[in-house]
Parts: C-alpha cells; sequence; structure tokens
C-alpha cells in the first residue's frame, strides 16, 4: 500500500486533507533490474447524475450549490464518488490484474510495477503522489503503459511523437494477433475528447514516455449506465493480450546495446545556433530538450535563434526496445539574435475567419483548464512556411507536442513568405501542471454545512442590528426625555 495524504477543497470552499492509497505490485527484474516498465490503472470511479427535476437546465454538477437551497433535498446534483464504473475503470484494473497473474511465475530482465491509482477522476492525485514521492526513480523508467476503459470499441493507444518507438511496439503486436487498433496524437482542441486527463500525463508532464489504451466509445462515460452489462469482454480480453505481448517484449529485450548519439556542433554565431548530432541507429525516435524543455523529434541540421546566456542542449535517442543514449552540451550565447522575430508594426490585414481557414492553433487547455502544452497544426497546404517560437528560441516544428513546464511562456505563430516573417499570434500564459491543492470533490457533509452556516449567520446579524436599534434608541429616547424635563 502506497499511502499518500492531498489537501482537497469541496464546491462550497471547505478544505479537508485526505487520506488515500495507491496499490503497488513489484516484480523485481534480473540483468536490467534497475530499468522499469508500469502498468497501471485507476480503481476510483465517478458517476455524475444530472437533475431530475423542472431546473435540469439550470443547476448543473459542476456549478457550485446554491446556499439557501434546502438541504435535504437531492434533485439538482448528485456527483457520487461511489459510481459504478464498470468501464471507466474497473474494467482496466481487472485487465492489469490478470496481465500480473499470467506474468506472476514469468522471468523478466527488467522490473515491472503493476500500480493501481486512487484520485485520477480528482486531478490525478494517486500518480502525482507516486511520481512525486518516487523522484529516483524518474530517470529509470523506460515505459509506462496506462491503461483506461477498455471495454468497448474502437480500440485505441494514445501517444506522443516523441514517445512513437512505444506505440510501434503495440501496433506491430496487434497486427501479429490480428486486433485492429487504431493510434492518436491527444487533441486538447476537443473539451469533450473523452482522453482528456488521465494518469499517463502525469508521466508526460515528467519526460517519461507513457501510453494509454483505452477506446474512443464516451457514451456510458461518468454515467449509472456504466455497468458490467455494457461491457464488450472480448475487447477487454483483446486489450489484456494486446498489453501482456508488449510487456514481454519490452521486459525481455532481444538487444540491450543503447543507441550511440552525438553532437557534433556546437557553434553559436550571431545568436544563432546550428543543431547538428548523430544517431547510430536511424530508426531510433529522437527527442531534444533545451534548457530542460522538450521540444520534441527535432531533426539535425536544424538552425535555432538563441537568448544571450548559458543554454544547455540535450539529445535522447531512444530504440524499438526502449533503449536509450544520450549526449549533452552546455555553451554560452554572447551575441544577440541576429533574426529578427518581433511582430511587426503593421498587423496582418487578415478576418478571423480567413485565419482559422488557413491556420488553426490547438491544444491550448486540459482538464481543470490546466495549461501544459500547444499543438500547432497546419491545416492546409500553403506555400507559405508555418513555423513558431517558444520564449523566442526556435523556429520550432508545428508537428511537435510540448509539455511546458510551469511558469511564464510565449509563443508565437507565424509564417515567412517572400516579404519576411509575419506573425499571427503572439501569447503569453502562465502555465501550469496538475496541481494536489488544485482539487474539488463533492462532499455532502462539508457541502451542505455552509447554508446552515449562513443561515444562521444571517440571523445572528439581523438579532445583532435589532439588539443594537434597541438601544440606540432607547438611548435617543433617553437623552430627549432629559432634554424636555430640563426646558
Amino acid at each position: 500500500m502506497d499511502n499518500f495524504s492531498a489537501r482537497v477543497r469541496t464546491r462550497d470552499f471547505n478544505y479537508w486533507n485526505v487520506s488515500c492509497k495507491n496499490v503497488v505490485g513489484v516484480k523485481e527484474g534480473n540483468d536490467l533490474k534497475d530499468e522499469i516498465i508500469l502498468v497501471t490503472a485507476h480503481y476510483d470511479s465517478r458517476i455524475i447524475v444530472r437533475p431530475e427535476s423542472g431546473i435540469r437546465d439550470f443547476f448543473d454538477s459542476n456549478i457550485r450549490k446554491p446556499y439557501l437551497w434546502p438541504v435535504w433535498s437531492d434533485t439538482y446534483v448528485c456527483e457520487s464518488a461511489n459510481g459504478t464504473g464498470a468501464d471507466d475503470n474497473a474494467g482496466g484494473v481487472a485487465c492489469m490484474l490478470e496481465i500480473a497473474r499470467v506474468l506472476q511465475n514469468e522471468s523478466f530482465d527488467r522490473t515491472i510495477y503493476f500500480i493501481a491509482f486512487t484520485g485520477e477522476e480528482y486531478n490525478l492525485l494517486g500518480s502525482q503522489a507516486w511520481v512525486k514521492a518516487n523522484p529516483e526513480l524518474k530517470d529509470n523508467i523506460v515505459a509506462v503503459i496506462n491503461v483506461d476503459c477498455v471495454g468497448n470499441e474502437p480500440f485505441y493507444i494514445n501517444y506522443l511523437p516523441q514517445n512513437a518507438w512505444l506505440k510501434d511496439i503495440f501496433e506491430k503486436e496487434a497486427k501479429d494477433l490480428g486486433i485492429e487498433i487504431q493510434h492518436e496524437i491527444p487533441d486538447y482542441s476537443n473539451f469533450i475528447h473523452p482522453l482528456t486527463g488521465g494518469d499517463h500525463e502525469i508521466f508526460w508532464e515528467n519526460n517519461i514516455p507513457a501510453v494509454v489504451i483505452c477506446h474512443h466509445n464516451d457514451r456510458n462515460a461518468h454515467k449509472l449506465s456504466d455497468t458490467i452489462d455494457n461491457i464488450d469482454f472480448s475487447v477487454v480480453r483483446n486489450a489484456s493480450i494486446l498489453i501482456v505481448r508488449s510487456v514481454i517484449y519490452l521486459a525481455n529485450p532481444a538487444e540491450r546495446q543503447p543507441p550511440f548519439v552525438n553532437i557534433s556542433s556546437s557553434k553559436v554565431s550571431g545568436g544563432s545556433f546550428e543543431l547538428r548530432y548523430n544517431v547510430s541507429e536511424s530508426e531510433s525516435i529522437v527527442e531534444v530538450f533545451f534548457d530542460n524543455q522538450s521540444l520534441g523529434n527535432i531533426k539535425s541540421g536544424r538552425d535555432f535563434s538563441l537568448l544571450e546566456g548559458e543554454h544547455a542542449i540535450r539529445v535522447l535517442a531512444t530504440d524499438r526496445y526502449g533503449n536509450r543514449g544520450t549526449d549533452s552540451i552546455t555553451f554560452v550565447n554572447e551575441e544577440k539574435q541576429n533574426k529578427n522575430i518581433e511582430p511587426p508594426q503593421q498587423e496582418i490585414g487578415y478576418t478571423g475567419e480567413e485565419k482559422y481557414e488557413e491556420y488553426i492553433f490547438t491544444g491550448e487547455y486540459i482538464t481543470g483548464s490546466n495549461i501544459i502544452g500547444y499543438y500547432p497544426e497546419h491545416s492546409i497546404n500553403s506555400n507559405r512556411t508555418l513555423y513558431f517560437y517558444l520564449d523566442d528560441f526556435g523556429p520550432l516544428d508545428p508537428g511537435n507536442f510540448l509539455i511546458l513546464a510551469p511558469g511564464s511562456h510565449n509563443l508565437k505563430i507565424g509564417y515567412e513568405n517572400e516579404n519576411g516573417t509575419l506573425f499571427m499570434e503572439n501569447k503569453t500564459s502562465d502555465f501550469t501542471k496538475y496541481s494536489m491543492e488544485k482539487v474539488w470533490i463533492n462532499n455532502p457533509i462539508a457541502d451542505r454545512r455552509n447554508p446552515l452556516v449562513l443561515v444562521s449567520g444571517v440571523f445572528i446579524s439581523l438579532a445583532v442590528i435589532a439588539l443594537c436599534g434597541k438601544r440606540i434608541k432607547k438611548k435617543y429616547q433617553d437623552k430627549k426625555g432629559s432634554k424636555e424635563e430640563k426646558e
């Protein structure tokens, strides 16, 4: 049992210290026991019940309860912590347990962790706590396989471009097994997206390779209809077999030699830096880090504009077995940028409609309105070259998904034509990650205190006003009486 506590807040701003438990099982490896594979699933569930009365459209489960509404009423809001949750995510936990059972007597080179997280439905509390409590394991985690909602079709694997090597393993195994599976990069521009939020995102934010196995059929998501009779067990079985095969592939790698990485160029000229590196295995997936910020899969030979000061660049290459090789350099730029990346004085003559026909800037928000990154997407063909800058560093590829470090970041997106650089977006935002302090829970006891407190407060205030008014009136009458007596 992995115990932790979290400070949470109810909708009526009552704060509670909550004791929670993740359940962790470890199967220690042999020759590569310091390298870890995680198979995870969250065991908590949440059901949101819409109002049953005529005020259905007025009150919503996400809106704060009105103080003066009768404290015994349950007709307008019911967000139940004791949800049915058969698909989300009892099926995922069952899948994880079956994988552990099948592999329990097998021997592997790499260590396998099986983790049932709690608090996923409330800002990913369990996975946050586990990653925070185990910082020494971060660099040892080869891959995370998160199982979340596997009871229906269509069957998906969701991944980041820099983790494409992990997605490729699942696709290869699915093809060999004859299991149909689709893949997708997350689309955070769609607020109703069923994959908006999940324990895998905590690992993404910590630059740990992770994928989520799931479906995109959300007709029973967070509803009372998420029951066992709406589970397709053949899909759960396929998910279990596919994950078992992929875990075995990763846990006993056929090759153990990591790819060799060498950064061959570190020259800075005129505020520009040419990134050149060599990787021994051409099929390896490369991820580039600039000052500890992941920039995704950037190709060698690119020129970048730099701010003055000291900078660090690291190139990480991962082969198809999860073996990783890396090289890094630190250098100082003493020159100003020789390329003007400031927006022009004259605004671009586009209407909003024309603008979004040509360029879409997606991926701004995720669950809880926490911003983790932008995913600029070139929506139609154009002769113009689209690019963007992060904190005046770039140009970066539009296809890279950025998981931004906390703090203030400036993002500029534009295109270059024969007349030079034209910018279409220039936005500075405060980027925050998931926080164990920023979570709202439903607690009927806590939420129903405030109406009573408020009503009691109103009565006490009225009593105080009445008492003070009575005293003032008496004092005024006494003064008036003494004045009349004197006269």
